[in-house]
């Protein structure tokens, strides 16, 4: 989140000179996409659970795009677009047997929700024509694990980079209030966290990604 932040900052400085020559469009945008994500988990070194999760998920944003005027800019964008709102998981419930040398094996209840937070991507748009554009941008996003373990593991929060990239039709009317409608692509890099309990214990996320229309509608000055 901070190397997103501070290419924000450098972004809206290096323009800060020539703002006179600069369009400002603000705006709100709702989501809808098919998401899938690949993961496994490790227990005391053994690769014991590896699967494939598929969920459609709905988020609304605000975006913010600065739109140079001048020279071979003429026909580029660039904006920040920021999820408000926190984006909760199901709960994901298993039963594990865990051999007890002398007894009955025990059981454990495991459970696993995860919350996304702070979902921010900075991002470029190009126009083709006057009303056709391609998009491509850079996401972060903060991932808050809350999960109940038979184990006693526990895994802390972490903070996941990735790219997307779209097309999208763009319509404007004199006044400056515009709408959009896009189809995009995301894909976020894995990551892989350790038991702060067991160090053998581990859980990895191998892959994150999605297809998604976006509505937006705003407002240029």
């Amino acid at each position: 989140m901070k190397k997103l932040t501070i290419a924000i900052m450098m972004l809206l400085g290096s323009f800060s000179m020539a703002s006179a020559e600069l369009g400002v469009s603000i705006g709100v945008s709702g989501n809808l996409g098919l998401y899938e994500a690949s993961g496994s988990e490790t227990e005391d070194g053994e690769v014991n659970t590896a699967k494939n999760e598929e969920q459609a998920g709905a988020m609304g944003s605000l975006f913010l795009e600065i739109n140079p005027s001048f020279g071979m800019l003429d026909r580029l964008s660039i904006g920040v677009d920021y999820v408000p709102h926190k984006i909760q998981t199901g709960t994901q419930t298993t039963m594990r047997n865990t051999v007890n040398p002398g007894g009955p094996a025990i059981v454990n209840k495991n459970t696993v929700q995860v919350d996304i937070n702070d979902i921010t991507t900075l991002y470029a748009n190009v126009s083709i024509t006057n009303w056709l554009y391609v998009t491509a941008g850079y996401m972060t996003m903060d991932v808050v694990t809350n999960e109940k373990l038979g184990t006693g593991s526990a895994y802390a929060d972490t903070s996941l980079d990735g790219y997307t990239m779209g097309i999208g039709a763009h319509i404007e009317n004199d006044s400056g209030f515009f709408s959009r409608l896009s189809l995009n692509y995301m894909e976020m890099d894995g990551v892989t966290l350790s038991s702060t309990t067991n160090a053998d214990n581990k859980v990895a996320l191998k892959s994150l990604e999605g297809n998604s229309a976006k509505f937006s509608i705003g407002k240029t000055f």
